[in-house]
């Protein structure tokens, strides 16, 4: 079995072993509800050994959820799964966790100290220390290298803004066009502790993946303020080359919103979703498709679900091929298209879980 196909079933079994752990044979009641706990942000160390993952719980004497990070050495048993130890456990939001190319760490971010730093901590013991602090925000981080660090942030305050706070103006402005500050990406420098710009994007970007050989930067751009609240109009989509420095805009004549975007492992293409619809003006009200974007020839094409009610709850690339999980009406189902020269072969996937 594949490395990276024998890591994805372990986080399907650590992820049930954590379910089981919290099922009750009662009917489940709000309350319930309220103090279920999530299992987000599962990452594979470098080599394979170590799973980090945030959990996720409410705190009542906070009023508030609170996410931890956690780590599942795969290397070690544990009764009828594997060890898994706390790695913070605190009043704060950690997340958005990064192996480090080492195996020896791992890079996060949290709400401490306001939120604009990057942290680190050791995987054999000690406190969180923070790396660097970043005036004007981080998020999403993403690697390009093993000693460069992508992320989300602005430029800072604009003259505007700056103004306005000088007459103490607490006027809320609301879908202010003509002040529609960017979100750009980023890229910080472990060793040298430089910042460099990436993306020049006139207007926000809500979204992007870089490829695991660190070469190409795939993003969205929001084109309104009013777009979560009619859907239109349609983002524009970019495609970098990290090495050229070439953009290039993408996906115009798909007519649908995209999201999604996953790098294949030999760097050659990704994968993303669109919502399909009888109707482009009112999107999101239609079923999710696969698409696979080919680098080499800069055009994208529709992967063959066969199925006909489309993608209902995201999908994961596996080497080159893709997991997609399926709406099934009511529920969902699994299944698994391992990619060939010009189409995708579909493979039942079953885990015996009932």
């Amino acid at each position: 079995m594949k490395p990276y196909l024998k890591s994805f079933f372990i986080a399907i079994t650590v992820f049930y072993s954590l379910s089981s752990r919290a099922q009750d044979a009662t009917k489940w009641t709000p309350k319930d509800i309220i103090n279920t706990q999530f299992l987000r942000s599962v990452k594979f160390s470098p080599n394979g050994k170590i799973v980090v993952w945030s959990r996720r719980k409410g705190v009542k004497k906070k009023d508030r959820f609170v996410s931890n990070l956690y780590i599942t050495r795969l290397e070690v048993k544990k009764d009828s799964g594997f060890l898994s130890l706390p790695l913070t456990n605190g009043n704060d939001n950690d997340y958005n966790p990064l192996f480090a190319k080492d195996n020896t760490s791992i890079y996060f971010l949290s709400s401490r100290e306001k939120g604009k730093k990057l942290w680190q901590i050791s995987l054999y013991g000690g406190e969180a220390k923070a790396v660097a602090t970043f005036k004007d925000g981080i998020s999403n981080l993403q690697w390009k290298d093993k000693n460069t660090l992508l992320y989300v942030s602005n430029e800072g305050k604009t003259l505007r803004e700056s103004e306005l706070k000088k007459k103490k103006d607490n006027v809320l402005v609301v879908e202010d066009e003509a002040h529609w500050k960017p979100t750009r990406v980023y890229a910080y420098n472990l060793k040298t502790k430089q910042i460099t710009r990436i993306t020049h994007n006139k207007k926000p970007l809500s979204n992007y993946r870089v490829s695991p050989n660190g070469e190409w930067l795939v993003y969205t751009m929001q084109m309104s303020r009013h777009y979560p609240s009619d859907a239109q109009p349609d983002p524009t989509y970019f495609l970098k080359n990290l090495k050229t420095g070439k953009t290039i805009q993408v996906l115009k004549s798909l007519g649908f919103p995209s999201y999604g975007f996953k790098f294949t492992q030999d760097n050659k293409g990704f994968y993303f979703t669109s919502e399909t619809d009888s109707n482009p003006q009112w999107n999101g009200a239609g079923i999710g498709l696969l698409y696979y974007f080919d680098l080499a020839k800069s055009s994208f094409s529709k992967v063959n679900l066969r199925w006909d009610l489309g993608i209902g709850g995201g999908f994961d690339v596996v080497g080159n091929d893709v997991i997609v999980s399926l709406a099934n009406k009511a529920t969902r189902t699994l299944a698994y298209y391992k990619r060939g020269k010009n189409s995708w072969q579909k493979l039942k996937m079953d885990f015996g879980v009932k």
